[in-house]
C-alpha cells in the first residue's frame, strides 16, 4: 500500500469517525433528550470530534500549501534559467518591459483606491464634499435623504414634543 493511500484513508477515518462524535456529544448536550443534564457531558465528545475532523482539513490545507511553494518555486526557477540565457541586452529589454508593467499595475491600483475614497467619503458624509456649501443638504433638515428618524419618539402633547 502507498504512503499517500493509507494517509488518505486515515484521515477519511478521522472525519468520519468525528462526525458520530459530535453528534453524541450534542445529544447529551440536549436538555430535551437528559432534563438532568447540566450540559457539559458531552463536551469531550465535542473536543475529540472537532479534533478529528479538523485535523483532515488542517492536513489538506498544509498540502497544499506546500504544492503551491513547490509550483512557484518551479516557476521562478523556470523564469531565472530562461532570463539567464538571454543576451544582456535582450535581458535589458526585459527588464524594462517588467518595470513598465509594474509601474502601470501601480497607476492603475492609485487610481482605484482614490475612487474608492472618494465613494467611502461620499457615503460616509452623506454628499459629495466637492459640492459647494450652499448646496449641500442641511444634515438635521429632515428633507435630507439621509437623515434617519430617532429610535424613540415622545408621546402625544408631551411637553418635549414639538409636533
Amino acid at each position: 500500500m502507498k504512503a499517500r493511500s493509507w494517509v488518505f484513508w486515515t484521515l477519511l477515518a478521522s472525519f468520519a469517525g468525528g462526525i458520530p462524535l459530535l453528534i453524541v456529544g450534542a445529544l447529551m448536550n440536549n436538555p430535551a433528550a437528559a432534563p438532568d443534564a447540566s450540559g457539559v457531558e458531552g463536551a469531550p465528545y465535542i473536543a475529540a470530534a472537532a479534533v478529528m475532523i479538523l485535523a483532515p482539513l488542517l492536513t489538506a490545507a498544509v498540502r497544499l500549501a506546500i504544492a503551491i511553494v513547490r509550483a512557484a518555486l518551479a516557476e521562478h526557477r523556470r523564469y531565472r534559467a530562461w532570463k539567464n540565457m538571454l543576451s544582456p541586452q535582450e535581458r535589458a529589454v526585459v527588464q524594462m518591459a517588467e518595470a513598465a508593467a509594474m509601474w502601470a499595475l501601480h497607476l492603475r491600483l492609485r487610481e482605484h483606491h482614490k475612487r474608492v475614497q472618494h465613494e467611502q467619503t461620499i457615503s460616509a458624509l452623506g454628499y459629495d464634499p466637492a459640492t459647494p456649501p450652499s448646496q449641500r443638504p442641511d444634515p438635521f433638515s429632515r428633507n435630507n435623504p439621509y437623515w434617519k428618524p430617532p429610535h424613540w419618539s415622545e408621546p402625544p402633547g408631551s411637553p418635549c414634543n414639538s409636533d
